[in-house]
């Protein structure tokens, strides 16, 4: 319906909203392509996402070494 697929294009300007807004506080030089990927593969990862935006890989093996100590015997 014509209501459906504008509640759809607002939620996407929406996000892209916010996606940019998190961009430029984070002051990273990734693109918005890989930033919205990355943060898309890993939405049910508990990681600061300020952090996580700023040094991915350093964010990833800090969350995977606290959750692999947790667990460990």
């Amino acid at each position: 319906s014509p209501n459906a697929v504008k509640m759809q294009v607002y939620c996407v300007l929406i996000a892209q909203l916010l996606m940019v807004v998190i961009r430029k506080k984070a002051a990273t030089k990734k693109s918005f392509a890989n930033m919205i990927t990355v943060i898309r593969l890993h939405l049910t990862s508990y990681v600061g996402l300020m952090e996580f935006i700023k040094d991915t890989y350093k964010a990833w093996r800090k969350k995977h070494n606290a959750s692999s100590l947790a667990f460990s015997p």
